[in-house]
């Protein structure tokens, strides 16, 4: 069993030990049995126990669901291609591939590219 049908069934759990402690108090009310002190304590702990097991495993179930979610959309950011620009000085034009964190203004990458090319002519 996966961990969201786990939580699932223990919410269902949860909720029926909180409706058993409360259907206690209502039958302590219209019965007023002689050990109505015991009961009543136990219907409170049924339902104050219950009610506490149902809401934290609901909000285990939707921490995996925002896990899930969270994980589709580092797969659809990894499945980006980078951007190509296209630098050219006249005589050479350059491609370069350029992701989205380090994405430098064209001046810059023409200055860049103008100086290796400057560089390329010196050597030779």
């Amino acid at each position: 069993m996966n961990k969201k049908a786990g939580y699932a069934f223990r919410i269902v759990l949860g909720g029926y030990l909180a409706w058993l402690g409360i259907r206690m108090l209502i039958q302590l009310y219209n019965e007023r049995p002689s050990n109505m002190v015991f009961m009543g304590i136990m219907s409170v702990i049924f339902t104050v126990i219950g009610g506490g097991y149902a809401i934290y495993s609901l909000k285990k179930v939707l921490e995996l669901k925002k896990e899930e979610m969270g994980m589709a959309g580092d797969e659809s950011a990894q499945e980006e291609t980078p951007e190509v620009i296209e630098v050219s000085d006249g005589k050479q034009t350059e491609v370069i591939e350029v992701s989205d964190e380090e994405q430098p203004e064209k001046a810059d990458v023409q200055e860049t590219v103008k100086e290796e090319v400057e560089n390329d002519y010196e050597e030779k």
